[in-house]
């Protein structure tokens, strides 16, 4: 089979199983509340008690008992109520109406009440039972109406097989350990990384485009690398961690006991990307928009005993949630809303929440809008063996946001560049990679 037709029956899949696990809970009063209590429990209880499978049965077998007992009964009967209607010109009539409007007869009565509620049980079951396949059904056209068309999925290809050419490029050299360590071979694996990158942002602008059109602004792409507390020296601080990177934010003054390490951003794991530079194969090189250097902490509980995260948005929480490809995604930087909703789960300190405002409102909100960040594992896929974090940033707000499942499609798309990245990130040192991105910047 293809690696064509193999993404394409992936994505498929994906789909499918997303259906077979939309499930519903009957919650009809949320549907419509138009009952007082307590009729609306009573209605509730109803509603409850005819969406089971005993209910129905329970009222056809009380009703077949009564018919039995009804068709017993009814011989004797019959010979009491014949010489009432001996003398009536309607004798059918006459039978009928004594037989339901007498004493003579009870379990006929008893009949016509089971089928009425059985009819009532049915009719409540059979109405709801539509609301929730109506839903099931719309979920699922929602579910394949957000899928990326044929020709993306021809593009995925094309481009995972660049992705795996240029890394043949690096590793078939056959290069000696010390050849290895000259700087024109490090500064080759660097390239070949943001070539990477590169493939994986023109991926992000074809998505993209197919869900927008026109034009959709710029996307950085680059990688924030991990270096252990222990890796910084003995009695690391926030101040030498600040001495070493002078763009160390979010720092609160409770100090690194907490930490197990940081995340940094280097200007040579960074690009960017945009539709027309995309479609003409043409390369930006380096990022000189975002902020490169950052460095954020990353702490050694993402959670603390209450539930509240500790983590920082984006790249930390995305390196620290449980998963080999955890991601976390900011659909708007920018709103107000989104950051107030976040901090109601969060354990931050208030200096570490006006530092996120102003980072996000004021210093770099124009060229971050929207922000995805994915967990990158290293090639064993320990859990300690976390490597970085590759970030994708918006200019614009509501990235991979005009599907529903867009962030669910696309993360998964990009899962083969990670093994990738991480290869060549194998031939070459976080101090290398530092030393380089500074001779560049200067």
């Amino acid at each position: 089979m293809s690696l064509t037709k193999r993404y394409f029956y992936e994505l498929v899949e994906l789909c499918k199983n997303k259906g077979r696990e939309i499930k519903r809970q009957y919650d009809f009063m949320s549907r419509k509340d138009v009952f007082s209590f307590p009729f609306r429990v009573v209605f509730q209880f109803w509603v409850s008690f005819c969406m089971t499978n005993v209910f129905p049965g329970v009222i056809v077998v009380v009703g077949t008992v009564v018919g039995i007992l009804g068709s017993i009964h009814y011989k004797e009967l019959s010979t009491q109520i014949a010489p009432l209607c001996v003398n009536q010109p309607d004798i059918e009539i006459c039978y009928a109406f004594n037989l339901l409007f007498s004493e003579a007869l009870p379990e006929i009565k008893w009949s016509i009440w089971c089928l009425v509620i059985l009819a009532a049980a049915i009719g409540t079951r059979t109405y709801y039972k539509s609301l929730n396949f109506n839903d099931a059904v719309q979920e699922l056209k929602n579910s394949f109406a957000s899928m990326p068309p044929k020709e993306f999925i021809q593009k995925h290809s094309q481009s995972y097989d660049l992705a795996v050419t240029i890394l043949r490029s690096v590793l078939d050299m056959g290069l000696t350990d010390e050849e290895k360590e000259e700087e024109q071979y490090k500064e080759r694996v660097l390239e070949s990384i943001r070539s990477v990158l590169e493939i994986i942002g023109g991926l992000l602008v074809s998505f993209e485009h197919k869900r927008h059109g026109g034009g959709i602004g710029d996307y950085s792409v680059n990688l924030m690398l991990f270096r252990r507390i222990e890796d910084l020296g003995p009695n690391t601080t926030k101040e030498t961690i600040q001495a070493e990177y002078p763009m160390a934010l979010f720092f609160d003054s409770s100090g690194v006991e907490d930490l197990k390490g940081v995340l940094v951003l280097f200007k040579a794991l960074a690009t960017r990307v945009n539709k027309l530079r995309s479609r003409a194969g043409e390369s930006y090189g380096m990022d000189d928009k975002i902020p490169c250097g950052l460095c954020l902490p990353v702490h050694k509980d993402h959670e603390d005993d209450y539930g509240s995260l500790n983590s920082l948005p984006g790249a930390p929480t995305a390196f620290n949630s449980p998963g080999n490809f955890s991601s976390h995604l900011i659909s708007d930087t920018r709103s107000e809303r989104i950051w107030e909703d976040w901090f109601v789960y969060t354990n931050y300190k208030t200096e570490t929440r006006q530092e996120l405002l102003h980072y996000f409102f004021e210093d770099y909100g124009k060229s971050i809008g929207s922000l995805l960040s994915c967990r990158l594992q290293g090639l064993d896929n320990g859990e300690r063996d976390g490597i970085g974090v590759l970030n994708i940033h918006s200019e614009r707000p509501g990235m991979l946001s005009a599907h529903d499942l867009d962030i669910q499609l696309f993360v998964p798309m990009i899962k083969p560049y990670h093994s990738i990245i991480a290869r060549l990130l194998a031939e070459i040192s976080v101090d290398d990679v530092s030393r380089i991105s500074n001779k560049n910047t200067e």
